[in-house]
C-alpha cells in the first residue's frame, strides 16, 4: 500500500482529538470506515501507530514518530501549495508604477514590455511625473512602486538602486557647439539654454553645475517635456540639457547629442516603495522582476 496525504490526514486527526468517533466525523467518515484506514497504516508498517487498550486512544512510541513525520510533511503540502496560489494571483493583477518621464520613455519602457510579456495577465499603469511627484505617489499608496531620484532621508520607504543615466548636451546638428569634442559645461556659459521646469529632477542637476561653476543660470526658453525641449533644439534654438536615458533614444539627425563632462553628472535612479505597505502579489512580482534587472549589477 502506498501512504497518501488522506492517510496521513486519518492518523493526524485521531491523534489530535483522541477518539475515533470524533475523529471521523472531523473527516466526514464513519468511524468503521476510519479504523480500517488506521489499522491499513499500521499493517504496512508492520507497527501499531495508536494504544487503544485504555479508554482514551493514545499513541505508541511509533505512531509519536510518524505524528512528527506527517506534521512535517502536511505543512510543506500546505507552504508549497500557497506558494503555487500565490504564484497564480501574481500571474494576474493590476500594478500602478510612477517613475520620472526620462525613464519611462527609455528604460521603463522596455522593462514594462519584457514583464508584460512574461506575464500578460497583469495590467501595468504607467503614470510619469517628476522626482518629488513619483516620490508622494507611492507614499500615499497610489502608486504600487516608484522609480525615481530620492534625495535622501525619505523614512518609511524601501529603496533600492537601479540605474544610472548621464546628463547629455543637446542641440542643433547646425550649432556652434555641435563640432565641440569633448562638449564641456563651460561652453554652455554664453549659450541659450532651453530649461526643463523647476519640478525636474534634471533642472536640480543643471542649477548646481551652474552655481558650482560660478555661471549665471538664465534659461532663454522653458519647457515641461522633454520632447519639447528635444524640437528646439532641433530648430537650433539652443542647448538642452537632457538625461541620457531619454536623449540616447533621439534618432533625429537635425540634432547632435554629447555627454557633457567636467564634470561627468550622473543621476542614480532608485526602484522604492513604501515599508510596510501589503503589495499584492502582482506589485510585488513586477518589484521582483525590475530587481532582477538591476543595470547595476
Amino acid at each position: 500500500m502506498i501512504i497518501e496525504f488522506r492517510h496521513l490526514l486519518a492518523v493526524l486527526t485521531v491523534a489530535r482529538f483522541r477518539h475515533f468517533q470524533k475523529a471521523a466525523e472531523e473527516l466526514g467518515t464513519s468511524q468503521p470506515a476510519l479504523s480500517r484506514t488506521i489499522r491499513a497504516i499500521e499493517e504496512e508498517l508492520g507497527e501499531c501507530v495508536f494504544d487503544r487498550r485504555s479508554h482514551r486512544v493514545s499513541l505508541t512510541p511509533v505512531g509519536e514518530h510518524f505524528v512528527r513525520f506527517a506534521e512535517v510533511l502536511t505543512d510543506w503540502r500546505e507552504r508549497g501549495l500557497g506558494d503555487i496560489r500565490q504564484l497564480i494571483a501574481a500571474k494576474r493583477g493590476r500594478v500602478t508604477f510612477a517613475c520620472l518621464p526620462s525613464i519611462a520613455a527609455s528604460v521603463a519602457c522596455e522593462e514594462v514590455r519584457r514583464f508584460h510579456e512574461e506575464c500578460p495577465r497583469v495590467s501595468v499603469t504607467v503614470v510619469e511625473a517628476p522626482a518629488a511627484s513619483v516620490i508622494e505617489m507611492v507614499q500615499s499608496g497610489i502608486a504600487d512602486i516608484g522609480l525615481g531620484i530620492m534625495p535622501g532621508g525619505e523614512s518609511g520607504m524601501h529603496v533600492r538602486p537601479f540605474c544610472t543615466d548621464r546628463l547629455t548636451g543637446v542641440g542643433g546638428a547646425k550649432h556652434s557647439l555641435a563640432k565641440k569634442q569633448p562638449l564641456q559645461w563651460e561652453h554652455l556659459r554664453r549659450a541659450n539654454i532651453i530649461a526643463m521646469s523647476k519640478k525636474s529632477s534634471v533642472r536640480l542637476f543643471i542649477e548646481r553645475v551652474f552655481a558650482q561653476k560660478k555661471m549665471r543660470f538664465e534659461p532663454a526658453f522653458e519647457v515641461n517635456l522633454m520632447s519639447t525641449a528635444e524640437a528646439m533644439a532641433a530648430a537650433n534654438m539652443g542647448i538642452a540639457v537632457l538625461p541620457s536615458g531619454f536623449a540616447g533614444a533621439i534618432r533625429n539627425p537635425a540634432v547632435f547629442v554629447k555627454p557633457l563632462c567636467r564634470p561627468s553628472v550622473f543621476r542614480r535612479i532608485m526602484l522604492f516603495r513604501r515599508k510596510n505597505a501589503n503589495l499584492l502579489p502582482a506589485a510585488l512580482l513586477m518589484e521582483d522582476y525590475l530587481l532582477s534587472r538591476n543595470k547595476n549589477a
